[in-house]
C-alpha cells in the first residue's frame, strides 16, 4: 500500500474528479460498506450517494442499511475507505497530467 506525501509544493483539491479518477475510490469504499451489511452495490445504491455531501451520503446509506441514526459513523467509515483507496493511488484522467506540471517541466508522478 502506498503512503500519502508528507510535504508538497502545491495542493489541488479535486473534489469532483476533474483531474484524477477519484470516483473509483469512492465506489470501492461504498461497495465495501454495503457488502459489510450484506447488501449488493449497484446503480440503485450508487444513486443514493452520488452528488451528495459525505454527511448526506452517510445518512442515506444508514437509512438504506437499516441503521437510522448511524449516518455520522457510516460517513466516517466511508471517508476512511476512500482515504485508503487514494493512498493506493488514483489515476490521472487522460490529458490532465500536463495541466498540473509547471510550464516547461514534465509531469512527475508522486
Amino acid at each position: 500500500m502506498g503512503t500519502l506525501p508528507t510535504s508538497a509544493e502545491a495542493v489541488v483539491f479535486d473534489c469532483d474528479g476533474l483531474l484524477v479518477d477519484t470516483e473509483a475510490c469512492w465506489t470501492v469504499a461504498e461497495t465495501a460498506i454495503f457488502a459489510a451489511h450484506g447488501h449488493p452495490f449497484g446503480p440503485e445504491q450508487k444513486a443514493l450517494v452520488i452528488g451528495r455531501t459525505v454527511e448526506a451520503a452517510g445518512e442515506a446509506m444508514a437509512e438504506y442499511l437499516g441503521r437510522p441514526g448511524a449516518g455520522a459513523e457510516i460517513a466516517a467509515e466511508l471517508l476512511e475507505g476512500v482515504r485508503k483507496e487514494l493512498a493506493r493511488g488514483a489515476a490521472a484522467l487522460p490529458g490532465r497530467r500536463n495541466w498540473c506540471a509547471p510550464a516547461g517541466q514534465p509531469y512527475r508522478s508522486p
